[in-house]
């Protein structure tokens, strides 16, 4: 059974390294012939293989562990998603000007791939709500970095849909309000109250941020004094919220 299952992996890791070689071979086509630098720019591509190495790595994790370490393997394909994506606005002499909301898209991306399903973890309610959580930033930050791109684009305005108004703290809320749901939903298990702290106090913060840039508010009230008198206080209250009859 063994030697069956070491030939299964060995005949995926061919194909999958086969696929990369095809891959790479088309994506340098493709640079030669389009990018005005091919010839500048060469250099680049030690990045690409930076890129190709945490692949190579979550490839050599995922046969050796047999599948038990997939966030291990997620997190490297993440990290090579991100190096691919800055070699690529090398290599093709994309404007930072314009591509750079690139890099917030692809992070973005590669947290909530990384953080796997909730699902994975159904039976651990203290890390399924820090991967629910996880997802929940991934996901807004690779939104806003895409509504960024579509105005670097022209493809809309910002600045006339809005007209001044502080739209991003609109993508600041969303966390904020995973943090809650997700914080609530511990609550109601009954267990895990320094988790359960850790995300009332973030959503407090994430929001009482969204609700500033909204509004347009000023940190500086009477030099901070009053505001971080009022995080104490909230902290504390949430502190003994979360105080647990139950360990």
């Amino acid at each position: 059974m063994e030697q069956h299952i070491d030939q299964r992996s060995g005949r995926a890791v061919f194909s999958n390294w086969s696929g990369v070689f095809i891959l790479i071979s088309g994506a340098i086509a493709l640079w030669v012939t389009v990018s005005p630098a091919a010839a500048d720019n060469w250099w680049a591509f030690f990045i690409v293989v930076g890129g190709l190495l945490f692949v190579a790595i979550a490839q050599m994790v995922q046969v050796m562990g047999n599948g038990r370490f997939p966030f291990l393997v997620r997190s490297n394909i993440g990290i090579s998603l991100i190096i691919f994506t800055v070699a690529g606005i090398l290599l093709f002499d994309l404007s930072w000007a314009v591509w750079w909301p690139l890099m917030l898209i692809m992070p973005g991306g590669a947290l909530f791939y990384t953080a796997g399903t909730p699902k994975q973890t159904a039976k651990r309610p203290a890390l399924t709500a820090v991967i629910s959580m996880t997802r929940w930033v991934g996901s807004t930050t690779a939104i806003l970095g895409s509504t960024f791109l579509l105005n670097q684009l022209g493809i809309i305005n910002l600045t006339t849909l809005f007209n001044g108004f502080h739209w991003w703290g609109l993508f600041i809320l969303p966390p904020a309000l995973g943090a809650f749901i997700n914080a609530w939903k511990l609550r109601r298990s009954g267990y895990f109250p320094v988790t359960e702290s850790a995300l009332w106090m973030t959503g407090l913060v994430v929001g009482g941020t969204a609700v500033k840039e909204l509004l347009d508010l000023n940190w500086n009230w009477n030099n901070g004094n009053i505001l971080i008198s009022i995080i104490l206080i909230t902290f504390g209250l949430v502190l003994l919220f979360t105080a647990r009859r139950r360990i």
